[in-house]
């Protein structure tokens, strides 16, 4: 019969992990990644900011117009200040929705509807330069028709388009297009 010796050298183990050059490979790996796609990343957060304020924009318009339809009363709408107590002529800011005339400061007879919050990364002109706008009864903004211009903020998005927005004298809106930013004033 034969016999069978059993060897009591047992093999070691290997143990589980990476070596060197394989973690020096992914981390090479992750830093060509991430220097790829942060400037992309950017710039979809800036096309973002801008598409936000174009929609913020359009719904203060329209919102003010139909306050002014339905209440049939004048209905104002202008940038507000810090305090909301008063209009001011940074449209990138908040926006006030206020039932009455809302001269530059706002007294008792005056009502605020809504205010939208303001968007971040994002600067607007109108090019009017004016500090308020007015919706009369019948919905009309005769005199304060314009356009406002949409552009990211950062420096570095200057080759990313804007928005105009215009404002015709029976108080639509539409969006025109792309723009080049950033505007001469």
């Amino acid at each position: 019969m034969p016999t069978f010796s059993r060897s009591l050298h047992h093999a070691q183990p290997r143990q589980g992990g990476f070596t060197l050059i394989e973690l020096l490979v992914v981390m090479s790996l992750v830093a060509i990644l991430a220097v790829w796609g942060i400037p992309s990343f950017h710039a979809f957060g800036a096309r973002t900011s801008t598409h936000s304020e174009v929609q913020r924009l359009q719904q203060a318009l329209s919102l003010a117009r139909n306050t002014a339809i339905t209440r049939q009363s004048t209905v104002t709408l202008c940038p507000a200040n810090a305090t909301q107590d008063r209009c001011i002529n940074e449209w990138d800011g908040p926006l006030m929705v206020i039932e009455g005339l809302a001269e530059d400061t706002l007294d008792e007879q005056d009502t605020i509807v809504r205010v939208l919050p303001a968007t971040s990364g994002v600067t607007v002109t109108y090019n009017r330069q004016w500090r308020r706008m007015r919706y009369t009864p019948l919905g009309h903004a005769s005199g304060y028709n314009g356009r406002f211009f949409v552009c990211p903020e950062s420096i570095t998005d200057h080759d990313l388009p804007g928005k105009e927005i215009v404002l015709s004298q029976l108080g639509r809106v539409r969006v025109q297009g792309d723009i080049d930013c950033p505007l001469d004033p």
